[in-house]
């Protein structure tokens, strides 16, 4: 259905989707999927590369124009990467402002408008009636043309950095002719069967000794979950005319339909009324913790004390004291309750220590902050389980380590490995046409793009490097035969690869001093 929706919007409206994109689908990546590393609360400046993500409201504009300039640059094609796409557009724009670009004539800027995929139609030819179409029904609350202007100079500093790119002399011919080639190859994995050590105390502490940070406990919130059940509502709902069900009947009908079926309201009106009841209850509910949340702070009422006591009781909220204090990785799992709730006590404080009501099954809940743990180095006692599983793993997987060099300096020296190994062949295959499932029996997804990387470089009657299987095992492979097929180099494909050839690679080369800029900030800021 999503789906079916989804080609709807691109194909017939899809200045439409644009405005659902910034009226639902960015309200929903900053509510649910909050970039790791972010939680704005107005402390101190979170700077990258010159711009201040310390205030939410700026810094959800910065996510916003990253996902409209994704959507208007690729056409809704591949919105999975709006959030690292709009960092990497900070960094860019940071390059931009270094080099001190100028902002676009208007010629150039209308120029660059309709390179914009989203305005073309199914010929890939600019629409002025699409883009003219999108700017009447545009709700952004910022300048359109001021995001224009910014991704006219980002694609300035791309292609500065892509021109940078140089390939050797018949390198894109090689690497074709790779891409074409028949590999035959043999595989040799290696399984971890290491015996688990005996430790000593001694051996156990030492360990810790050397390991400890890897045992910090971070900062851990202590909280009460305040329940207020819907159920102890219903006294207060008057009786339901039936226009009133009716009409949640129409605005909620697919909820009463059976394997799509339609479905008529005398046939359902028990569950109609049933579900009615429910949903005010729940208002209700939630209406109440609201109004318990606005006392509070109104009151400067104090946790623990005897007017919290008496406010708890009168709005007859349930308390659940049972949860230890947890982390922002180690959330726990309750029945009924939603992590994101949990993680609320984090934008917590003494004096701000209630969170806004979220509605669980059958009622609503809010967190009361009772204190925040530090984080502390724990006694070796308290993690000794822990450490002697962690130690015992670290030298199993030592020895297996060395093992493996052994049998890779076999593989180098004598060309085969030692004979208790079986080696095992595969079906030959091209790098454009091979089976995924043949490959996964092998080796993990994490492990397989890396090796069909590798493999263009991989001579024949040589083995690979090792590379990390399935079920904790080592894999080595073996070229027995590569095949190149005869391309001509003055063939239309060979032509359109080479002209695309260096692109690609400066793409490659971009891309990778992004994830870089990236990692160097994002380890800046945690010091």
């Amino acid at each position: 259905m999503l789906s079916l929706i989804e080609r709807f919007l691109q194909h017939n409206r899809r200045w439409l989707f644009g405005v659902l994109l910034v009226v639902i689908v960015v309200p929903f990546v900053f509510t649910i999927g909050n970039v790791p590393g972010f939680f704005w609360k107005k402390k101190a400046s979170q700077q990258y590369f010159g711009f201040d993500l310390s205030d939410r409201r700026k810094a959800e504009e910065v996510f916003v124009r990253g996902a409209i300039s994704m959507l208007l640059r690729d056409g809704g094609d591949r919105m999975q990467a709006s959030q690292e796409y709009a960092l990497y557009r900070l960094w860019l724009l940071s390059l931009a402002r270094d080099l001190k670009l100028p902002d676009p004539t208007e010629e150039q800027l209308q120029a660059f408008i309709k390179t914009r995929r989203f305005f073309w139609d199914e010929k890939q030819q600019f629409k002025p009636s699409r883009y003219n179409e999108y700017l009447k029904e545009w709700k952004g609350k910022f300048s359109l043309r001021s995001l224009f202007e910014e991704d006219y100079k980002i694609e300035q500093v791309q292609n500065v950095m892509q021109g940078v790119a140089c390939s050797l002399p018949q390198e894109s011919e090689t690497a074709f002719k790779s891409v074409r080639a028949t590999y035959t190859l043999d595989y040799l994995e290696v399984k971890n069967e290491e015996k688990e050590p005996t430790l000593s105390d001694e051996e156990i502490r030492k360990f810790f000794e050397d390991h400890k940070e890897d045992y910090r406990v971070p900062k851990q919130a202590d909280v009460t979950l305040l329940v207020l059940d819907a159920d102890k509502y219903a006294e207060r709902l008057p009786k339901p005319s039936e226009a009133d069900l009716k009409a949640h009947f129409d605005q909620h009908k697919e909820d009463f339909e059976k394997d799509d079926e339609k479905v008529e309201f005398s046939k359902v009106r028990k569950e109609v009324e049933k579900a009615w009841k429910e949903e005010k209850c729940l208002a209700l509910a939630e209406e109440a913790a609201s109004q318990l949340a606005v006392r509070v702070y109104e009151q400067s009422i104090k946790l623990g004390s005897d007017a919290w006591k008496q406010l708890l009781e009168k709005n007859r909220v349930r308390c659940i004291y049972s949860t230890p204090p947890y982390s922002k990785v180690s959330v726990p799992k309750k029945d009924g309750f939603q992590k994101e709730l949990f993680l609320k006590a984090f934008e917590l404080s003494e004096e701000h220590f209630l969170s806004d009501p979220q509605r669980i099954k059958g009622g609503v809940a809010l967190v009361a902050l009772n204190k925040f743990v530090p984080t502390h180095l724990p006694e070796l006692a308290q993690v000794r389980e822990q450490v002697a599983d962690d130690a015992k793993r670290l030298y199993r997987q030592k020895a297996f380590r060395a093992k493996v060099e052994q049998i890779k300096t076999s593989l180098n020296e004598k060309g085969t490995p030692p004979k208790e190994f079986e080696v095992k062949s595969m079906e030959p295959f091209t790098l454009e046409q091979w089976k995924f499932e043949d490959f996964s029996k092998i080796l993990p997804v994490r492990s397989l793009f890396g090796f069909l990387n590798d493999v263009l470089v991989l001579q024949p009657k040589h083995w690979s490097k090792a590379y990390k299987g399935n079920n904790d095992s080592m894999v080595f492979f073996y070229c027995k035969d590569k095949q190149t097929a005869d391309i001509s180099v003055d063939s239309e494909e060979f032509k359109h690869f080479d002209e695309n050839f260096l692109e690609r690679k400066g793409r490659g080369q971009a891309e990778a001093l992004a994830g870089e800029a990236l990692t160097a900030a994002f380890k800046s800021d945690r010091k």
